[in-house]
């Protein structure tokens, strides 16, 4: 079996060096035609062969030497007219041409003074792109200088703040927009425009400046006195929230001044907020308390009714005959469905009040209505045996089937009184936090 095993392997030898030989003489034959290319990826094919063939080594350096050379021409010619982009690829292609041919242990030589220009036409290429794009973005043209930093980018992913630059191009046309708007006192289009400025933004720390501003511009100091209603005062706490819905807003815009002893102030000013506050009132209030204006509520309209339970005696149908949906086979029964529902209505008239000038800075009534329902159904028997129909139909299954049993586990109750006012309150206090911050974005 070992006699087998080295004739096999000799034959194998003897073989792979008949092989390569033809090989290198066909190499040979193509490098004295001048045909290096070809010739270097024949000496390769040997080399593959027997890595350690000297003749293979040999020919591949001199016809890789030329090919290199070549190289290293188109570089210096295209240097010379100009074309820096064209030299850079032509000298990287040089480079990775010379790092292939070290895999074959062979070593091929680029002097030293090519390297020194490759760089500085990078830097020249780089940066005159870098000029270009930076002077797209100062005439406006934010496409071109985005165009321009990608092809830095390219070359160079880490070229000065090239990437920080192109991020920006995205969001200058709103920082533009946004100076403008602010240059003509357009605050709210101003801030809209900044928003949109990220954090890691080239104009970020600007943005942040402008926005300061609009702040200080647009900013109202505010006391929110305690609602008034003549209809259910115990229950009705508007205050407390639109106190929390403004809050949650955190609009930069509107500062809450809240005094905790502010109905002691009242009290004891003998004030009289009975009735509705009047103009100066109010603003004797804010002059106390020290806000610029004073928020007066009054709950004009709050109505609750709550339907009568209606009761309808309605078909369905019972049996078990395998998965016929044929109506004859099942025996129709009566079951109970109920029904009722309750409804809320408030109306709220809101008014902010300059506590310098007594004047009314915004007023509107907020309109909210909330309903809420309930249909149930009852059986004496065991309901899962129930099915629904529609004509000559029986629904077995799916949906029409799932929503029929769900009546029998459906709610009994409609929303309280109390429930339908904790859930308005909320929804009328969130629509005035909204409806003042929106009047503090359009007040100049």
């Amino acid at each position: 079996m070992r006699l087998i095993l080295l004739c096999i392997s000799l034959c194998l030898v003897v073989f792979t060096s008949t092989a390569q030989k033809k090989i290198l003489k066909q190499a040979a034959k193509l490098e004295k035609a001048g045909l290096y290319q070809d010739a270097s990826e024949r000496y390769m094919d040997a080399l593959y062969k027997n890595s350690t063939s000297l003749p293979g080594r040999d020919g591949l350096r001199r016809t890789g030497q030329k090919i290199l050379d070549d190289m290293l021409a188109d570089y210096f010619k295209a240097r010379n007219t100009g074309e820096l982009q064209k030299a850079l690829k032509a000298y990287e292609d040089a480079e990775f041409y010379k790092e292939r041919i070290s895999y074959f242990k062979v070593e091929l030589n680029i002097p030293d003074y090519y390297e020194r220009d490759y760089q500085q036409d990078r830097e020249d290429l780089l940066g005159g792109w870098y000029d270009e794009a930076q002077q797209a973005s100062a005439e406006g043209r934010f496409d071109a200088a985005k165009s321009l930093y990608t092809q830095i980018l390219s070359v160079d992913p880490d070229y000065k703040d090239a990437l920080e630059l192109r991020d920006a191009t995205s969001t200058a046309p709103y920082f533009r927009k946004g100076v403008e708007a602010f240059e003509s006192a357009n605050y709210k289009l101003a801030w809209q425009q900044f928003k949109e400025i990220r954090r890691d933004d080239a104009n970020y720390n600007a943005v942040k400046n402008y926005q300061q501003k609009i702040i200080e511009e647009l900013r109202l100091t505010m006391s929110i006195l305690p609602a008034q209603t003549n209809f259910h005062k115990s229950e009705w706490k508007l205050r407390s929230n639109i106190i929390a819905q403004v809050s949650q807003l955190k609009s930069p815009f509107i500062k809450l001044v809240d005094r905790e002893n502010l109905d002691l102030i009242i009290e004891e000013q003998k004030l009289g907020l009975t009735g509705f506050v009047d103009e100066k009132t109010a603003a004797r209030v804010g002059q106390i308390v020290g806000a610029q204006s004073v928020l007066v509520t009054k709950v004009v309209n709050y109505n609750y009714s709550k339907g009568n339970l209606v009761e309808t005696e309605k078909v369905a149908y019972s049996g078990n005959s395998g998965f016929t949906s044929d109506i004859s086979r099942f025996r129709p029964v009566k079951y109970q469905e109920f029904s009722q529902s309750s409804t809320m209505q408030v109306s709220v008239q809101y008014q902010l009040i300059s506590s310098e000038t007594s004047e009314v800075l915004a007023a509107d009534v907020i309109h909210e209505e909330l309903s809420d329902e309930m249909v149930y159904a009852e059986y004496r028997g065991d309901y899962n045996k129930l099915y629904p129909a529609k004509g000559e139909l029986i629904y077995r299954t799916g949906k029409e089937r799932q929503d029929f049993l769900a009546l029998f586990g459906s709610k009994r109750e409609v929303a309280s009184k109390k429930d339908l006012d904790f859930k308005i309150q909320t929804l009328v206090a969130t629509k005035m936090a909204s409806s003042l911050n929106e009047f503090l974005m359009n007040r100049y």
